[in-house]
């Protein structure tokens, strides 16, 4: 098959293509690697054919190269797993590695410009069909290309070179002029081919080499294009002016390097009729740099040597083939972000090339990637230069791996080079060093040993020591070490065990709805622009008979929602079944009334709607209970950050009723349903308890079952097998022919953590809550975010008690996150572990804090401000006696235990000052250890 490798930055990936008859196999992957292989037929043998030469032109315009078949083994099949050894491997005797000769990289030699007796490439060819292309393209802007040669701005002499071409007398001017004219529908380096197929290799050199010093240029203003002209270039006018043209440039290179020898110096000698200014000079030189005369000419010219144009840079880099060339030039392009320049500088110019990129590792130290592709091209030169230039640059984290790499690959070199560092460095770069030498000895042990006595006294003198220290125990055989060292586990293949399920479970429990105290009627009490009520124009005296009226209770959209808020309950409510809004722009505070006026009603249209926009919605479904309701927010304090908050705000209010819910999908089939069910019964568990969640198990009924009794209290036929094969979830087992209703007590139990009972009898959980860390033995917790926001709930808890209903809602407020859920202190259960709250970032993970942090100021500015020497204010005045914002107006009219409504604290929290923050926070925390005395670290 034919290999192409794109080689760009970071990327280095390859793409293989073939076809056999009708079938096409594509292979694949990142250069080095097996790759991926797919095969597909084709109705014949021509589709394929020309499916294959599609492909190919797809991947040559996205900069895929083409080079020498690879041989690479093909990739084992899909169900063919590696063997493990039976013994390990016998170690071969140590061997010093060859340090001193340079080898271009494999990688390398596939991106870099061929060079006529180096690296030999095979130059990528056309697709069929790709010239007659190249004529339509032509002939769709010939209209365009005659304004060119009529404009008076052009110049006279290339007007006429281009109006020669087209006529059809080839001229390699006009040939170069219509490169910069016409927009081809293929790459721009069939330009390359359609000449050398029609006018010779020769005559497509000559028209490269004039490319630099033409251009055709134009205004355009959408699809107007207007003063066109012709004009010939001295000098380089902008930066990127060999951006277009290099493609023709670079191919004609390829195929003159490849090219027979007399096709070959045909083209030399019409390039010697070219080479008539300085840019003429470097482009001739960069497409036949094996003219070494004409490089050295080059090279002695002051005007060149003093070159600053970094294209034409580029070009005379690429044609050196000395390391002495490069000393003679003032500036030196750059290298980091060309790859290609580096591998073709290193073919040329050999090591020579490493004080260049030492240069740019020094140059580029404020760019990640700069330093990076620097410090890796370093890591292929075998020379104490390019060693010293990473080891300069070790306490950069990009140079680090690269550094480690060239340890690898010359082990010798790295510890002589090391040991002498080490002796001269001193302050952090001592420690750096002494730390780097001591891994190196760590892992290239025997070959250090092996060359020791080649070294200097003063290298023998750090590295003996370290490697025979005093008291040094040695290596026990590989016979005497335990199974699990000699052949550990990640070198066998890993067998997965299958979860246990358990079928046939159903959870019964009618919907309901909780409310809290006021909760009711504060949700009644908001308003939108929706729920205001219409009574003029067309809905002056409406009538829920009137057809127009029953079309927008069953529309899409929310702007009926007042005819439910306003309407006679017992008319609009049989269309709630019905109404389905889709545009739920405010819909939070348009169903809050609805919810609060219909009740359990209204729980179908909730449900059709937060799963659309559960960040908003998700609030809405807080006071209800029901199966649905349970698996949205299992599913969402899972996988969605922005709701993982409010779903661990309800289960902390309704997580005892809603655990039976919960317990089919956390024992039945493997996938995210399941994974969503086992992460929430945790969380219930840490809330509510470890009985909770078994007593919710002992409740689950199979399917068709009777009231008399749960799972739990009752038998089957298969139960004693069952609870034979079943084991914990992710631990394998057999599946269940019937529930058992101890299998269905074992995955609960799983699910929320081994019970082990302390000294008091009580039972614990021995698997962590998600997002919390463990409390130490003694109590204290070992998260600093309990730290944080401990002082700011004790002073919460102390407001409650002194100022009566007042100080209880404020100090609720103080408790309470911006999104609803209630602080630490409002979790008994938690509190009396020692444990934090959970993170905001999901179950099971901390995820991102930002809004954590934001939940925090807000509770530190209501606990230490509004809190404190409120007396005397107005209801709309903070201490400050500023109006309150708009989620202050909000929280007044909420009941306690609510919270502000998620999205709108942003406005508190922008008048808030970091000195401000600050100095509540030391007052709370003042007051705590006043109180209660300093709070455990």
């Amino acid at each position: 098959m034919r290999r192409w490798e794109y080689v760009e930055g970071t990327a280095s990936k390859f793409w293989e293509t073939g076809a056999e008859g009708a079938v096409v196999t594509v292979r694949y992957g990142r250069c080095g690697s097996n790759g991926r292989t797919q095969t597909k037929e084709y109705a014949s043998a021509e589709a394929a054919a020309e499916q294959v030469l599609k492909a190919i032109a797809e991947k040559e315009k996205k900069g895929y190269r083409e080079v020498a078949p690879s041989d690479v083994p093909a990739a084992p099949a899909a169900g063919d797993a590696p063997a493990a050894p039976d013994t390990p491997p016998a170690a071969k005797p140590p061997v010093l590695p060859d340090e001193d000769t340079f080898t271009l990289p494999a990688t390398w030699k596939s991106i870099l410009l061929p060079r006529r007796g180096g690296c030999p490439r095979v130059p990528s060819g056309v697709a069929p069909g790709t010239f007659e292309k190249i004529d339509a393209d032509v002939t769709e802007q010939a209209s365009w290309i005659q304004r060119f040669i009529d404009s008076p701005d052009s110049d006279p002499g290339l007007a006429d070179q281009l109006r020669a071409h087209v006529a059809g007398s080839p001229s390699p001017v006009g040939a170069a002029l219509l490169t910069s004219i016409v927009p081809l529908s293929v790459p721009d380096s069939a330009w390359a081919h359609l000449w050398t197929e029609r006018y010779g290799l020769p005559f497509a050199a000559c028209a490269a080499a004039e490319m630099p010093s033409v251009e055709a240029t134009w205004q355009q203003s959408g699809r107007s294009r207007t003063l066109p002209k012709l004009q010939a270039l001295a000098r380089p006018h902008h930066a990127y002016w060999m951006r277009n043209r290099r493609p023709v440039t670079d191919r004609v290179r390829a195929l003159l390097a490849a090219a027979d020898e007399d096709t070959y110096r045909a083209a030399v000698a019409a390039l010697a009729d070219r080479r008539t200014d300085a840019v003429r000079k470097v482009s001739v030189s960069y497409l036949v740099p094996s003219e070494t005369d004409w490089v050295d000419e080059l090279c002695a010219d002051p005007q060149v040597l003093d070159e600053h144009d970094d294209s034409l840079l580029t070009m005379l880099f690429s044609s050196l083939y000395s390391g002495d060339q490069v000393t003679g030039f003032t500036r030196r392009p750059p290298l980091a972000y060309n790859a290609a320049l580096v591998a073709t500088l290193a073919e040329g110019i050999g090591t020579a090339v490493a004080p260049l990129l030492a240069d740019q590792l020094k140059d580029g130290a404020h760019y990640a990637d700069a330093v990076k592709a620097a410090a890796e091209s370093l890591a292929e030169i075998p020379t104490d230069e390019a060693f010293l230039a990473l080891l300069a640059h070790a306490d950069l984290r990009h140079v680090r791996p690269a550094l480690l790499e060239a340890m690898r690959r010359c082990p010798v070199r790295a510890t002589r080079l090391l040991a002498h560092a080490s002796r001269n460095a001193s302050g952090s770069a001592a420690d750096r060093t002494r730390q780097l030498i001591r891994g190196h000895l760590a892992t290239c042990r025997e070959v250090v040993s092996l060359a020791l006595g080649g070294l200097d006294a003063e290298v023998v003198e750090v590295v003996e020591p370290l490697l025979n220290p005093v008291g040094l125990v040695p290596d026990a055989p590989a016979d005497a070490l335990p199974e699990v060292l000699t052949t550990p586990p990640w070198s066998r293949p890993r067998v997965k065990a299958k979860p246990l399920v358990v079928t046939g479970l159903t959870a019964e429990s009618a919907p309901s709805v909780e409310w809290l105290p006021g909760e009711r009627e504060a949700w009644a009490a908001t308003t939108s622009w929706y729920t205001t009520e219409r009574t003029g124009g067309r809905w002056a005296g409406w009538d829920v008979n009137d057809p127009a009226v029953q079309h927008d209770l069953r529309g899409d959209h929310l702007s009926s929602a007042w005819l439910y808020v306003h309407g006679p309950e017992e008319l609009v409510a049989p269309y709630l079944a019905t109404w389905d809004p889709t545009d739920l722009w405010d819909a939070e505070d348009t169903f809050k009334p609805i919810a609060a006026r219909f009740g359990l009603a209204a729980l179908p249209l909730l449900l059709r709607a937060a799963p659309r926009q559960p960040a908003s919605l998700a609030p809405v479904l807080l006071p209800f209970v029901d199966v649905g309701v349970a698996r949205h927010m299992a599913d969402w304090a899972v996988r969605l950050k922005s709701v993982a908050a409010t779903a661990r705000s309800w289960f902390a209010r309704h997580g005892a009723v809603a655990a039976p819910l919960l317990v089919p999908d956390a024992v039945g089939k493997a996938g995210p349903a399941r994974r969503a069910a086992e992460q929430a019964l945790t969380l219930i568990s840490s809330l509510h308890g470890d009985e909770a969640v078994r007593e919710a198990a002992g409740g689950v009924r199979p399917r068709g079952a009777g009231r008399g009794g749960g799972a739990a209290d009752r038998g089957s036929a298969g139960a004693g097998t069952a609870r034979q094969d079943a084991r914990a979830p992710g631990m394998g087992g057999t599946r269940a022919a019937a529930p058992d209703p101890g299998a269905v007590r074992r995955c609960a139990a799983s699910a929320v953590g081994a019970p082990r009972a302390d000294g008091t009898g009580a039972v614990q959980v021995r698997r962590r809550v998600p997002g919390c860390r463990p409390a130490r033995r003694d109590g204290r917790t070992r998260d600093a975010r309990q730290v944080r926001l401990g002082p700011v709930r004790a002073v919460a808890a102390g407001q409650h008690a002194r100022e009566g209903v007042v100080g209880a809602a404020r100090a609720g407020a103080a408790g309470r996150r911006r999104d609803g859920t209630q602080a630490h202190s409002g979790h008994p259960d938690l509190a009396r572990c020692g444990r934090p709250p959970p993170g905001r970032g999901g179950l099971g993970r901390p995820g991102d804090d930002r809004q954590r942090r934001r939940a925090a100021a807000s509770a530190r500015d209501r606990a230490a401000g509004e809190v404190q020497g409120t007396e005397g204010q107005s209801p709309g005045e903070d201490r400050r006696g500023r109006g309150r914002t708009r989620a202050d107006r909000g929280t007044a009219l909420r009941p306690p235990g609510a919270g502000p409504r998620p999205g709108r604290g942003r406005f508190d929290r922008r008048r808030l000052r970091l000195a401000d923050v600050h100095g509540r926070f030391r007052r709370a925390a003042a007051a705590v250890r006043a109180g209660r005395g300093r709070q455990a670290p």
